[in-house]
């Protein structure tokens, strides 16, 4: 077997530093402990005994399929400027990746989310979409008609019903996700199309991704009458209790009762590897333009989230800080930065947290720091150590 076949076998299991140092000693009486030199050429025997050593230690192995790291790595790419994933990421991708094995029927095809990689916000999901139509394997199928029906339907958008889709977090309450699909127009060789979900849970005030979280995909229909979302309250009803609204009709105010959308479960899926691990960095109370105080910075491989307060509600308009991480080496990665503000009553200062994706991954161990501009103006420069 190929070393980089087996690399990619081996870097797709979860293990601790221990577990790897027994599986190591495992393939060296395995194989008649070969040289430093051979280590780079084991053979398919020696590659199994991963396997077998893994089973007599109780170590439980991702699933087969080796491809899932290049799907991770795509769907990364595919919303940071699609570049190549260094050996170093996908190692990354591999260590916190999972696979997963979700469908659902669209109208015009079909759709399998075929793995997940997530941190506190954000949740990469690449995806394998099989159309109902015969393809031709390179064929650009953009300008067909039913493929707009496809990006519509998988990305959901409205239909002709008035009933469209999307992920929502189920844990207590549930969270509606933002969401955001790639697809690559170019058909494979088996006649498929392949893209990408991004998912966001933007706003620590209403939480964040965790292990054992269940995402759902649902169809939501908004109940209607006529073309008003709502019902008109009825003669003999009491409207206490329930959330009206009014509109002229016919020269006379008719009062409808605000409908909760129904909402159908077509599919499901748990985050069933860990996040990807972050790193705090202290603001130490930085002062910000517009009366806002830095709290705390914290970054995983693929984003950076900074939270502040501020005594007074600034709009989005007004604030238009640019986030900025600076590596050792002297690299500078950043973009404009997503901004929410909240409170959590009416008597304690405001909220701001700002996100910003990375575009690729990144190591934590090689971060120098945080620098933050205002209009191209620099604030301050908040070293990681």
């Amino acid at each position: 077997m190929k070393e980089e076949v087996y690399q990619s076998m081996y870097h797709q299991i979860h293990l601790n530093d221990q577990q790897k140092h027994k599986i190591w000693a495992g393939i060296k009486e395995e194989a008649g402990k070969p040289s430093e030199r051979r280590k780079a050429r084991l053979s398919l025997r020696s590659a199994v005994c991963v396997c077998a050593v893994l089973v007599a230690s109780g170590i439980t192995v991702l699933a087969a399929n080796p491809s899932y790291v290049d799907r991770i790595a795509e769907a990364v790419s595919q919303f940071g400027g699609h570049r190549e994933a260094t050996p170093e990421e996908n190692e990354l991708y591999a260590a916190y990746g999972s696979e997963a094995a979700v469908t659902w029927e669209l109208e015009n095809g079909t759709i399998r989310l075929d793995a997940i990689l997530y941190d506190k916000a954000y949740l990469y999901i690449p995806v394998t979409i099989y159309p109902n139509a015969s393809l031709t394997p390179g064929e650009d199928v953009s300008s067909e008609s039913w493929y707009a029906d496809l990006l519509r339907e998988a990305s959901g958008g409205w239909d002709k019903d008035g009933v469209y889709s999307k992920f929502r977090l189920e844990r207590g309450r549930d969270t509606d996700l933002a969401q955001a699909l790639y697809i690559n127009p170019i058909v494979e060789e088996d006649g498929s199309l392949t893209g990408s979900y991004h998912v966001s849970y933007q706003w620590e005030g209403n939480g964040s991704f965790a292990q054992g979280d269940v995402i759902q995909r649902v169809k939501r229909r908004i109940p209607k009458d006529g073309t008003i979302t709502g019902r008109v309250l009825g003669d003999d009803e009491s409207p206490e209790g329930l959330r009206t609204f009014e509109i002229e009709l016919g020269g006379e105010m008719v009062t409808f009762v605000d409908l909760k959308p129904e909402d159908e479960v077509i599919a499901e899926f748990r985050l069933e590897g860990e996040p990807l691990p972050q790193k705090e960095i202290s603001t130490a109370g930085v002062s910000l333009p517009y009366g806002l105080t830095a709290d705390r910075i914290t970054i995983s491989p693929l984003a950076l989230y900074m939270y502040g307060t501020g005594d007074s509600h600034q709009p989005g308009a007004k604030i238009i800080y640019n986030l900025f991480v600076v590596l050792k080496d002297g690299t500078v990665i950043g973009n404009s930065a997503c901004m929410s503000v909240y409170r959590e009553d009416a008597d304690s200062d405001y909220i701001y947290e700002l996100s910003m994706q990375l575009g690729h991954a990144l190591d934590l161990d090689e971060i120098a720091g945080v620098r933050i501009t205002d209009r191209g103006e620099e604030i301050c420069f908040i070293p990681a150590e």
